[in-house]
C-alpha cells in the first residue's frame, strides 16, 4: 500500500498526497484505538501537510475545514503512541515500518523525546541486530547526543558507513550536516576507510571521493599511504569495468584534409567527428587567421568570447546531477565536459601538427601575439615572453612553459595598472599570482547573479524540475516554463493551489502578466538575459546590445545581478585552477605543481603523458590570448 508522505513544499508529489488526504480524513474513525505504527507515521505526515496550509483550489469550505479539525486528533494519537514506547520493542516495532518511514520514526521519537526512555543497553541490541540507515538516526542530534558512544561503536562496526561519513564531509550542503558522535575521532575515521578500502564491494564512486579529499583535522586526516591504496582500488575497479566492456562507446574524430568546406559536422548521438580544411588553413597562413582558427573553427570561445570549455552546472543530466555523489570541494566536471574538453584537446593536437608540416610552430605564434601584434595593433610596448625550443623533449617544454604563463599574466596586471610593463617591478614580485587576482582594463566587464532571487526566479523560468513547466490538459512535454509559455496559451487556472504562490511571485515581480486571461511574459528581453545567464553563469556586459545593456543596468539596480571586472569570469578562473593547481578544487589536474615541484608523472611512456599535458598547457595559453586580445579590442572600441 503506497502512503501518504510529505517531502517537501515543492515535490511534485504534492497533488497527489493531498487527494490522499481527503480520502484518509473522510474515512477516519474516531473509536479505533488499535493503529499500526505506519498508520500513526501516516497521521503525523497528514498534520504537516495540515500545518503548511496545503489544500487542492477543488476542495469545498467544508471540506477544508473538516481536514482542519482533524489536525488536533491526528496530533494527539502521535503523540499519545511515542510517549509510550518501550525500549524492549524497539526491533520489532522498526521492523514493521515502512522504508519510506523509516526517516520519520527517528524524527518523531525526536520531537517527543522518547529516546530518553530507552535503556542504553536496548538500543545497542537494536542497532546490532535490526541495523538501522545510519544517515537517518544522525539527522537527529539530541539523540545521537544522548548514545554517543552506541552511536560511534555503530559506525565504525560497518565499513560502508564511511559513505554517509562522505556525504556529510563532502557531498551535502551545511545545510545537510549530520550530527556525529563527539567520541569519533580522526583515528576512528581513517580506520573506517581502510576497512572500506579492504571490504568486498566498495563503490567506485565514494573511493573517488575519499582519494580527492583534503585533510581537515576537524573532519578527517588520512594520509598518503591510505591515499595511495584508494587510488590502487579505483585503478583496479576502472579495469575489471572495461574489461567487461560495460556502458556505451562515445566516439571523437578529428581529421584535416582538403575539403571545400572550412568545417564538416557528422556527430550524431554517440559520435561526434568534425573535419578541418587544410585548404583553407594553408591559403589563411598569417598568424592573426591562424588564431582565429580557435575561435571560428574550434570555436574554444563563443561571440562573447567566453571561454566554452568550462564546467556548466545547466550541462548536466538529472541523473548526473542528482544521483551521482560529488563533492562540494571538486571541480566535478561532467560527461559533457569531458567530452568538449577531449575534443578540444584533440583539435589542439590535430592543428599543431597541420601546422608544423607547413613549416609553422603554433609557439612562434604564441610569440608573435606578444612581441608583434600587440605592439602593432594596441601599442602595447616591451610584453616578454620565452617559449620552449622546438629540440625540447615535451618534459623539459612542460617545465619551461608554465613560468611563463604566469609572467603573461603579471605582464598584464602590470599594464592594467600603469599602462605599461616595468619589468624590474616584476622581477621584484615573486608571489604566486592567483587567476582571480587578473584584472581587468573594462569596467563592468562581466555580470553574474547576485542574490537568492536570481535562483529562485530562473528555476520557476527554466529548470526542468519545477512543476510550472507541467499543465495536465497540455500533453506535450516542455522542458520548462519558459518554453511551455512561449509556445503554448496558458491560463493561471491551469495550476493547481499550491503552485499559485509560485505564479504570484512571477507576477508581483513583473516577471509575467495576465493578458486577456493568458500568461505572458512582460518583458521578453529581461527573460533572455536571465536565460542567458542560467545556462552560461555570466554575462559579457559590452558583449551585448545597447537595448539589452539597459536592461541589465535596471536588474542591477534592483540588486538581481551584479558586476564585476577581471580578465576571466568565474567559471573562466574555475576552468584554469582546475587544470593548474588545487587552490580551489581538490579534484584538480594540478599540472602547473607536478611540474613545479617534481611529481610529475614517471612511467615507461611517460613522454606521450607529458605530450598530452602539454597540448593542454598550450590550449590554456591559447586561451589565455583570445581573452587579453578580447581586453584590448573591447577597450579599443
Amino acid at each position: 500500500m503506497h502512503r501518504l508522505k510529505f517531502y517537501s513544499l515543492n515535490d511534485m508529489s504534492i497533488g497527489y498526497n493531498l487527494n490522499k488526504l481527503v480520502e484518509i480524513v473522510s474515512n477516519f474513525e474516531d473509536t479505533k484505538q488499535d493503529y499500526t505504527i505506519n498508520e500513526i507515521i501516516e497521521f503525523y505526515n497528514i498534520t504537516i501537510f495540515i500545518d503548511n496550509n496545503l489544500f487542492l483550489t477543488k476542495w469545498s469550505e467544508e471540506e477544508v475545514t473538516l481536514i482542519k479539525d482533524s489536525n488536533k486528533q491526528f496530533k494527539t494519537i502521535v503523540n499519545k503512541y511515542f510517549s509510550s514506547i518501550p525500549g524492549s520493542d524497539l526491533g520489532q516495532i522498526y521492523e514493521n515500518i515502512d522504508w519510506n518511514y523509516k526517516d520519520n520514526f527517528w524524527e518523531i521519537i525526536e520531537k517527543f523525546n522518547t529516546f530518553k526512555a530507552f535503556e542504553e543497553s536496548e538500543f545497542i541490541v537494536f542497532l546490532n541486530l535490526s541495523s538501522p540507515n545510519l544517515r537517518n538516526i544522525l539527522c537527529n542530534k539530541k539523540t545521537v547526543s544522548h548514545f554517543d558512544t552506541a552511536v560511534k561503536d555503530y559506525i565504525i562496526s560497518i565499513p560502508v558507513h564511511i559513505e554517509v561519513l562522505m556525504d556529510d564531509f563532502e557531498v551535502y550542503d551545511n545545510q545537510n550536516k549530520l550530527n556525529l558522535p563527539k567520541s569519533l575521532t580522526i583515528e576512528d575515521k581513517e580506520l573506517l576507510i581502510i576497512n572500506y578500502i579492504n571490504s568486498a564491494n566498495p563503490n567506485l564512486n565514494y573511493l573517488r571521493l575519499i582519494s580527492n579529499i583534503q585533510n581537515n583535522k576537524d573532519k578527517i586526516v588520512i594520509s598518503d599511504k591510505v591515499r595511495l591504496s584508494t587510488l590502487k582500488k579505483i585503478e583496479e575497479f576502472e579495469n575489471k569495468i572495461f574489461a567487461n566492456s560495460s556502458g556505451f562507446n562515445t566516439k571523437l574524430v578529428v581529421k584535416f584534409k582538403e575539403q571545400e568546406e572550412e568545417v564538416l559536422d557528422k556527430s550524431n548521438s554517440h559520435s561526434f567527428e568534425y573535419s578541418y580544411s587544410t585548404n583553407w588553413i594553408k591559403e589563411n597562413n598569417d598568424y592573426n587567421s591562424l588564431l582565429n582558427n580557435f575561435i571560428y573553427l574550434f570555436e574554444y570561445v563563443d561571440l562573447q568570447m567566453r571561454i566554452t570549455l568550462t564546467n556548466n552546472i545547466s550541462e548536466m543530466g538529472t541523473i548526473e546531477r542528482i544521483v551521482t555523489p560529488r563533492s562540494q570541494n571538486s571541480y566535478n566536471p561532467s560527461m559533457w565536459y569531458f567530452q568538449k574538453n577531449n575534443m578540444a584537446n584533440l583539435q589542439m593536437i590535430g592543428y599543431y601538427g597541420q601546422l608544423k608540416q607547413m613549416n609553422i610552430f603554433l609557439e612562434d605564434i604564441i610569440e608573435w601575439f606578444f612581441h608583434e601584434y600587440l605592439s602593432t595593433e594596441f601599442n602595447v610596448k616591451d610584453y616578454r615572453i620565452k617559449i620552449p625550443s622546438q629540440e625540447s623533449k615535451y618534459f623539459e617544454k612542460c617545465r619551461a612553459i608554465l613560468p611563463e604563463m604566469e609572467s603573461i599574466l603579471k605582464q598584464f596586471n602590470l599594464y592594467v595598472n600603469d599602462r605599461k610593463i616595468d619589468h624590474e617591478l616584476l622581477q621584484i614580485s615573486s608571489e604566486h599570482l592567483l587567476l582571480n587576482n587578473c584584472k581587468s582594463l573594462i569596467e563592468n566587464k562581466y555580470i553574474y547573479a547576485e542574490n537568492k532571487d536570481f535562483q529562485r526566479i530562473t528555476h520557476y523560468l527554466f529548470s526542468d524540475q519545477c512543476m510550472l513547466a507541467y499543465v495536465d490538459r497540455i500533453t506535450d512535454g516542455y522542458k520548462n516554463f519558459y518554453k511551455l509559455i512561449q509556445n503554448e496559451s496558458v491560463s493561471i487556472d491551469d495550476y493547481a493551489e499550491y503552485q499559485k504562490p509560485d505564479l504570484n511571485w512571477l507576477l508581483e515581480n513583473n516577471f509575467i502578466e495576465i493578458i486577456e486571461n493568458k500568461i505572458e511574459f512582460s518583458n521578453v528581453i529581461q527573460i533572455e538575459i536571465l536565460e542567458d545567464l542560467y545556462y552560461n553563469e555570466v554575462i559579457s556586459y559590452l558583449r551585448y546590445p545597447p537595448e539589452m545593456r539597459a536592461e541589465i543596468y535596471k536588474f542591477i539596480i534592483k540588486g538581481l545581478l551584479k558586476s564585476e571586472s577581471s580578465l576571466f569570469s568565474t567559471p573562466e578562473q574555475d576552468y584554469f585552477n582546475y587544470h593548474l593547481n588545487k587552490s580551489t578544487f581538490n579534484d584538480s589536474l594540478d599540472l602547473r605543481n607536478k611540474y613545479s615541484h617534481g611529481t610529475q608523472p614517471n612511467y615507461k611512456d611517460d613522454e606521450a603523458i607529458h605530450k598530452n599535458n602539454y597540448m593542454i598547457i598550450l590550449k590554456l595559453f591559447i586561451l589565455i590570448i583570445l581573452k587579453i586580445n578580447d581586453e584590448f579590442c573591447l577597450g579599443d572600441e
